[in-house]
């Protein structure tokens, strides 16, 4: 987060909510702290980022935000 602060646009910091994230969605089970899950999750949001045309640390952001809205949502 900070290195987004600081500008790096491109920097994708792959935590445990979109570890979780990956995992709902996609067909397979990304774990965390697993390198090539991690290159995995960055690469592909780099190239989602690409074709909306955002940037790799924005497309990130928003979708740490959207899993950490459903989390408290389901603790409500």
């Amino acid at each position: 987060y900070l290195l987004w602060l600081m500008g790096r646009e491109d920097h994708v910091k792959v935590d445990s909510l979109l570890t979780r994230l990956f995992a709902r969605i996609g067909d397979w089970q990304p774990r965390m702290g697993n390198d090539a899950d991690r290159i995995r999750i960055t690469e592909a949001i780099r190239e989602v980022a690409t074709q909306l045309g955002t940037t790799p640390a924005r497309l990130d952001n928003a979708l740490w935000q959207f899993e950490s809205r459903r989390k408290a949502d389901s603790h409500a």
